[in-house]
């Protein structure tokens, strides 16, 4: 484990590796080319570092193994034995020093998720951030700002939340946030992000990052990110891969979707069913069970066109020969399809 002052030098000069403790925080940190980005990332509340993983040379702090794979420049920071959303002063005051020796890198990054998102985004003026990925960030605790707030309640009261970097919404530079608009807690925190392009995942609920990495699509935005862009249309053809992803369809049947009525129900279940055949999981459907799903999609064509192709785009990889379904597909692509 490497002091301070060490890690400081490493930083200054464009050169070391190591690992540092910074009062309730670990840090894991690689430096080697002050010409690629250098890339901060702060942990989510379940990728909590404990004193024994500190020591353990096979250990890797969140965000930190990737970071360092693609050659660049990484200080990834997770809270230290409990999550203590990185409030500490003196934390802060080794952000303020840090900024200081970071001028001569070409880009400075930053990214994480939930907890981790609210501290990339609440250093990342201090930090000097050219650009940020937050997914599904906690803008902050502070009742007042975020009074809708109902998680994290024992977090909100143990840690000051009037001081120094309280609000990540403060962030005034450039970058993503990707988050579920149809859960209300996550979007009421999205909302106050105005610098960032809004990218939108529904139906998965809280936990970004690891819902991306299951549909394939995590290394693939994060990469492009550090390009400099995500593609929005690839990024929402992506997307549409949750349609396959169980976590997908237990979110939207779940308590936390208040927008889940009687007939969404119902049609959700029959494209969980309808997936499951697709992917194998199902070996056979009855026909009776193929004649509900069309029969919900002709229902729903008008008021729900969209929903309505989807069913019969399933139904035509269950039965691709069927003219009856081919047709209905084509009649209901030619009406007008809302926009996401």
């Amino acid at each position: 484990m490497e002091d301070i002052q060490t890690f400081f030098n490493s930083v200054g000069q464009g050169y070391g590796a190591g690992r540092v403790i910074i009062d309730d925080v670990f840090c894991q940190y690689n430096i080697h080319d002050l010409s690629k980005p250098l890339v901060y990332t702060f942990s989510n509340m379940g990728q909590v570092t404990t004193l024994e993983n500190a020591t353990d040379k096979d250990y890797s702090a969140w965000g930190y193994s990737f970071i360092n794979k693609q050659g660049l420049n990484v200080i990834a920071f997770s809270c230290l034995e409990k999550p203590s959303w990185f409030r500490s002063d003196i934390f802060h005051d080794f952000i303020v020093q840090l900024s200081a020796l970071t001028g001569n890198y070409v880009e400075r990054l930053g990214y994480g998720g939930s907890m981790g998102g609210y501290a990339v985004a609440a250093f990342a003026n201090q930090l000097q951030m050219d650009r940020i990925l937050v997914m599904n960030p906690i803008s902050t605790l502070n009742e007042e700002l975020a009074p809708f707030e109902t998680r994290f309640k024992p977090h909100r009261r143990r840690y000051n939340w009037s001081n120094s970097f309280h609000d990540g919404a403060t962030a005034s530079v450039p970058g993503y946030i990707i988050y579920d608009p149809l859960f209300e807690l996550d979007k009421k925190h999205a909302t106050r992000f105005d610098t960032l392009c809004h990218l939108k995942l529904p139906g998965v609920g809280h936990g970004i990052p690891r819902h991306l990495h299951n549909i394939g699509s995590l290394k693939w935005i994060v990469q492009r990110f550090i390009r400099g862009a995500i593609n929005e249309h690839k990024f929402y053809t992506r997307a549409r891969k949750r349609r396959n992803y169980p976590g997908y369809y237990n979110w939207m049947l779940s308590k936390q979707n208040i927008h889940l009525t009687n007939k969404r129900r119902h049609i959700i279940m029959l494209h969980k069913k309808a997936n499951r055949i697709i992917s194998g999981i199902s070996r056979e459907i009855p026909h009776e069970e193929i004649k509900r799903i069309i029969h919900a999609a002709e229902r729903i064509s008008h008021e729900m066109p969209e929903e309505s192709l989807n069913l019969f785009s399933i139904v035509n990889k269950i039965k691709p020969n069927d003219p009856l379904v081919k047709r209905r597909i084509a009649q209901v692509k030619a009406k007008s399809i809302p926009s996401r």
